[in-house]
């Protein structure tokens, strides 16, 4: 997830300047038809620190950093970095009554852009997978 922006004259790569998680869990009585729809949304802004720091983890934060223009890491502009954002764990359902299906929808802004190498090839970045576990007391997390 990266754009190319030049930050007083170094290049800088920016992976993403937001993510937003949309999580809609059905709790449903296998007894009843009636059920309860909860929305839970997590807006992570890589352009604050402390949001960040404290709604996510990310791989290698000694390179990739926190800017006012998101998640990058200084590099050449015709640069690439594999890497993972971990999201802090988040309460689904009620406590009385647990969800027995859960959607989620990511969306990561901006969206990969296509950028030339130095060989003069262009390349687009891979937007990336989604792995969800859960775990019912966030310490016994499901395998994967």
């Amino acid at each position: 997830m990266q754009g190319n922006y030049s930050i007083d004259g170094h290049s800088m790569k920016i992976l993403t300047r937001a993510v937003t998680l949309l999580i809609a869990g059905i709790i449903a009585s296998p007894a009843t038809t009636a059920s309860i729809i909860d929305f839970k949304v997590l807006d992570i802004d890589f352009t604050d620190t402390i949001d960040a720091s404290l709604k996510a983890t990310w791989s290698q934060p000694e390179i990739t950093m926190i800017t006012t223009d998101g998640l990058g890491w200084d590099g050449e502009s015709a640069s690439s970095r594999d890497g993972w954002i971990r999201t802090a764990p988040m309460a689904l359902g009620l406590s009385w009554r647990p969800p027995t299906a859960i959607s989620i929808r990511v969306f990561i802004q901006p969206e990969p852009e296509e950028f030339t190498l130095n060989d003069d090839q262009t390349w687009t970045p891979y937007q990336g997978d989604v792995y969800v576990r859960w775990s019912a007391d966030a310490a016994n997390w499901s395998t994967w």
